[in-house]
């Protein structure tokens, strides 16, 4: 089921369940007790640009398997107020950016709650494979094939302390006579003296 949620419903899923949170109006505490045909118990979705559409509650028990439209309270001992109801398929289709559903009981609040749905596909298992590349290729052997060529490279490549050291080496007599040679020359050239 974890494929169903990405910040919302993904769009098109199928056996959709939500919790909802039942308070009642006389002191704002948790509504316990009700199933699935306690009287006044109406739910409904509206999807975008459509109309309300009823929700036919049918009852429901926790841990079974998704049932449209089924209600069960989840415990009322230690979660009180709080209840599983399936959502229809048709309420998460493919072709709305939202659906908006409701729950209103006899002598509590009413639930609504609008939920966006998702084209967004979940990223699972190798990115490769999600990607069309080529049977066998993997991250990790992409990894290891970068590390084998980049074993060997000194540990600071771009370190100028070592260009710096092997300056200083250079006798400063050959320095002198590689810059000595040019100035001399073009000097010259300003007088107007031919070069020999």
């Amino acid at each position: 089921m974890a494929d169903k949620y990405v910040g919302g419903i993904r769009a098109g899923s199928t056996g959709v369940s939500i919790h909802l949170l039942i308070r009642r109006k006389v002191d704002n505490t948790e509504a316990t007790g009700l199933v699935f045909n306690t009287a006044g118990n109406i739910a409904s979705y509206c999807r975008e640009g459509g109309t309300r559409t009823a929700i036919t509650l049918v009852t429901q028990t926790m841990g079974s398997a998704w049932t449209s439209g089924g209600f069960v309270e989840v415990d009322a001992a230690n979660m009180p107020g709080l209840y599983l109801l399936d959502i229809p398929d048709a309420a998460v289709a493919a072709g709305a950016d939202f659906v908006t559903l409701a729950f209103v009981s006899t002598n509590n609040y009413a639930f609504a709650e609008r939920i966006a749905l998702s084209s967004s596909v979940i990223q699972s298992g190798d990115s490769f494979a999600r990607l069309g590349a080529p049977a066998g290729v993997s991250l990790a052997a992409d990894v290891a094939a970068v590390n084998a060529k980049t074993t060997n490279l000194p540990p600071d490549p771009a370190d100028a302390s070592d260009i710096a050291g092997a300056m200083a080496a250079v006798p400063a007599a050959v320095l002198a006579a590689a810059t000595a040679a040019p100035i001399a020359a073009d000097i010259r050239m300003i007088k107007g003296v031919p070069l020999l």
